[in-house]
């Protein structure tokens, strides 16, 4: 039987150890599996404490959201989140892309998963809950899967992905 090819994983997870912990499980589960998993998240949040302490390089994003009730802040994250994605796009060029990429929710994911859809690099994502955020939403379009822990999710991205077969209900990955 033919070896499985070992892959280059890009993980973005962040803001909350909802998001965080769940990736976490899954990139062990890879590691175990002899793929090369790297995470992107911010240093400064919660994913700076927890990935590197589970053993994964952290490689820094600095984005920020915005406030829906205060709309001038999406200046500041549309510039961020452009400056970000012109950072991960050097280290690619550099460093090499990865095989595929998963974004666990939280704004963090943007400038992987945008940029990995520009370079056509395949990603999915994971929603850990049953009302969808909002990054998860705008990145579902271009997904080549949609994992869901809860199948009341599964209206959120209906319309936003091009088959409704590529949206998965999987649950939420644990750790050991």
């Amino acid at each position: 039987m033919a070896e499985q090819k070992k892959l280059s994983v890009a993980i973005a997870a962040g803001g909350t150890a909802g998001h965080i912990n769940p990736a976490l499980a899954l990139a062990e589960e890879l590691r175990e599996r002899g793929h090369q998993v790297t995470f992107y998240g911010q240093p400064n949040k919660l994913e700076g404490t927890l990935v590197p302490e589970a053993g994964f390089e952290l490689v820094p994003i600095h984005v920020n959201g915005f406030d829906r009730r205060r709309p001038w802040t999406l200046i500041s994250a549309a510039y961020n989140l452009e400056r970000a994605k012109s950072q991960l796009h050097k280290r690619f060029r550099e460093q090499g892309a990865p095989d595929v990429a998963i974004g666990f929710g939280a704004y963090v994911e943007l400038p992987l998963l945008q940029l990995c859809a520009k370079l056509h690099i395949p990603y999915l994502i994971h929603e850990q809950n049953s009302v969808t955020g909002l990054a998860n939403r705008v990145s579902a379009g271009k997904a080549s899967k949609v994992c869901i822990a809860f199948p009341e999710a599964r209206k959120a991205f209906e319309g936003r992905v091009k088959a409704q077969d590529n949206i998965v209900v999987t649950g939420n990955p644990v750790r050991k």
